[in-house]
C-alpha cells in the first residue's frame, strides 16, 4: 500500500509540474489571438487554462495529501520506472484534448499527442494549413517538452533534485556534467533555449516568418519534425540552417556545454559520436545522390533527418531507389548520441559494439603478454559495456523485426514495413506514406507502443511490465 500512495505522489509531482506548459501555452494562445483578433485561439487558450488547473490541483493535492517521505525513492526504483513509463503514456492523452477539439478521433487524437510528446513527427492530419495557430503552436512545443524531457523539468523544478536522480538516468539522460544534479538540469534547460532562439533568429532572417521560425527550431532541436503546414519548402539558406539545428540536437548536451559554454574546442577532437554521425551521413548521403539522380544538398538533407531522427521530409521517399531506402533505414536505427534528443538505439553504443567486435578480433590473435585495450572518448571500453550495448542492440531488432513482419500485412512490402517501424521506433518521423488516419485501429494502437517504447527505451519498457505483473 505505501508503494502505491508513493507512486501516487511521485505522479502528482509530475502532474504539477506538466501544467507549467499549459499555463504557457494560454499566453501564446491569447497573444496570437490578440495579433490575428481570432476568437477561436482565445477558446483553445481556455482549454488550456482548464487542462491545466485539472493537473495543478490534482498534482497538488496528490502531493500534499500523501505523507510519505520521498526520500523512500533511493530504494524504491521500481516506482520511478512505473512513474516514468506511465507518466509517457497518460500525458500525451491529456495533451491530445486539444487535437480531439480540432475534429480528429479519440484514437487519432493519442496518436497526434504520443507523435509529438515522443518527438516522433508522424501526424494524423490531412490538413495542417486548417489548422488554428494555437494547434500547430501546441504540436511543436509539445515536441520540445518531449526532447528536453519532462523528467529533467521536474528534476529542475523540485527542490530536493538529488532522490529524483534515477529518473533522469531511467530516462536516458544519465549526468551529463560535473556537478550537482540541479546545476546539470539547468545547464540543459539553458543550451536548449539558447539554442531555440539563435536557430529561430537565423531562420528569421533569410525571410522564413516568425511564427515558422519558431516552430521549425523547436522542432529541429528536439529532433521531432513536425511542421506548422503540409510541405516543407526551403531555400537553400533554409535548408542548410535546419540542417545544422538537426545535427545540435542529436548531440549530447555535454557537446554543447564543453564547446559553446566552457569555449573547448579541444572537445571536438576527442567526442566521437560526431565523427561517427559525419560519417555515415556522408556514405548514405553520397549513396542517394549517385542511386537517385537528386540534388547533394537535398539528399545531404533527408539523410541527416534520419540520422538525427527528426524526420524533415520535403521529398516523395518511395519514389527513392531501395539502397538509399535501405540506408535510411540503418541510419534509423542507429540514431544520435547519448544524452541528445535524438532516439533510436543511439550511435554511442553502434561505437562501442563495432570496438567490441575489434576487441575480440584483437584478442584471438595477440600475444600471451599484449594487453588490449579499446576507448571510447578517452574512457576504457570493458565487457560489461560490450554486454549492455549488444542485448540491447538484439532486444531492439528483435522488436524491431516482429512488428515489421506484422506491419507487412498492411504494406504488403517487407522492406516499407520496415522502414516504418524503425522510423517509429527511433522516433523519426520519416514515412513512405503509410502512415496516416487510414491505419487500422491495431496499427495505430502498435505505432503507438513502438513510440512510447522508443522514446523511454525498451528495456525500461520491460522494468515497468516486469514491476507489475511482479505483484
Amino acid at each position: 500500500m505505501e508503494d502505491f500512495l508513493l507512486f501516487l505522489k511521485v505522479f502528482g509531482a509530475i502532474f504539477r509540474i506538466f501544467s507549467i506548459f499549459h499555463f504557457l501555452a494560454i499566453l501564446v494562445s491569447t497573444l496570437i489571438g490578440l495579433l490575428t483578433l481570432n476568437t477561436f485561439e482565445f477558446i483553445y487558450a481556455l482549454v488550456f487554462f482548464i487542462t491545466g488547473a485539472i493537473l495543478y490541483i490534482s498534482g497538488f493535492l496528490l502531493e500534499n495529501k500523501i505523507n510519505i517521505p520521498l526520500e523512500k525513492l533511493k530504494v524504491k526504483h521500481h516506482i520511478v520506472i512505473s512513474a516514468i513509463a506511465l507518466a509517457w503514456l497518460i500525458m500525451p492523452f491529456i495533451s491530445g484534448i486539444i487535437y480531439f477539439l480540432t475534429g480528429l478521433s479519440l484514437i487519432d487524437s493519442y496518436f497526434e499527442s504520443m507523435s509529438a510528446w515522443t518527438t516522433t513527427g508522424f501526424t494524423m492530419y490531412s490538413n495542417l494549413e486548417s489548422l488554428p495557430y494555437s494547434v500547430k503552436f501546441w504540436r511543436s512545443f509539445e515536441q520540445w517538452i518531449g526532447g528536453i524531457g519532462i523528467v529533467a523539468f521536474l528534476v529542475y523544478l523540485l527542490s530536493d533534485n538529488k532522490i529524483l536522480y534515477h529518473i533522469v538516468k531511467f530516462e536516458g539522460r544519465e549526468e551529463l556534467f560535473e556537478g550537482t544534479m540541479e546545476h546539470s538540469i539547468k545547464e540543459i534547460f539553458k543550451i536548449y533555449a539558447v539554442l531555440t532562439f539563435f536557430g529561430a533568429s537565423f531562420l528569421s532572417f533569410t525571410g522564413m516568418d516568425v511564427f515558422t521560425s519558431v516552430n521549425l527550431s523547436m522542432t529541429a532541436l528536439a529532433t521531432g519534425g513536425m511542421i506548422p503546414f503540409s510541405f516543407l519548402n526551403l531555400t537553400i539558406s533554409q535548408k542548410i540552417i535546419i540542417i545544422v539545428l538537426m545535427i545540435l540536437g542529436a548531440t549530447s548536451f555535454l557537446f554543447h556545454y564543453k564547446v559553446f559554454f566552457q569555449g573547448n574546442r579541444r572537445f571536438i577532437r576527442v567526442y566521437e559520436p560526431l565523427r561517427w554521425m559525419i560519417l555515415f551521413i556522408t556514405v548514405v548521403s553520397i549513396l542517394g545522390y549517385f542511386s537517385n539522380g537528386i540534388d547533394i544538398l537535398d539528399s545531404i538533407f533527408h539523410t541527416v533527418s534520419a540520422m538525427t531522427c527528426t524526420g524533415f521530409s520535403y521529398l516523395n521517399l518511395l519514389n527513392m531507389n531501395e539502397s538509399y531506402i535501405f540506408g535510411l533505414i540503418l541510419l534509423m536505427i542507429f540514431g544520435g548520441a547519448v544524452g541528445s534528443t535524438s532516439g533510436a538505439v543511439k550511435i554511442d553504443r553502434i561505437i562501442i559494439l563495432l570496438k567490441g567486435i575489434k576487441k575480440y578480433i584483437r584478442n584471438i590473435s595477440k600475444s600471451a603478454k599484449e594487453v588490449v585495450v579499446e576507448t571510447y572518448i578517452n574512457k576504457e571500453i570493458d565487457n560489461e559495456d560490450i554486454l549492455n550495448a549488444g542485448m540491447y542492440f538484439f532486444l531492439y531488432v528483435l522488436i524491431l523485426m516482429i512488428s515489421s513482419i506484422a506491419f507487412t500485412l498492411y504494406t504488403k512490402n517487407f522492406l516499407h514495413s520496415l522502414f516504418e517501424v524503425a522510423s517509429a521506433m527511433g522516433n523519426v518521423g520519416l514515412s513512405l506514406g503509410f502512415i496516416s488516419n487510414q491505419m487500422p485501429l491495431v496499427y495505430k494502437l502498435l505505432f503507438i507502443f513502438l513510440m512510447w517504447g522508443g522514446r523511454i527505451e525498451y528495456f525500461v519498457v520491460i522494468a515497468f511490465l516486469y514491476s507489475m505483473f511482479k505483484r
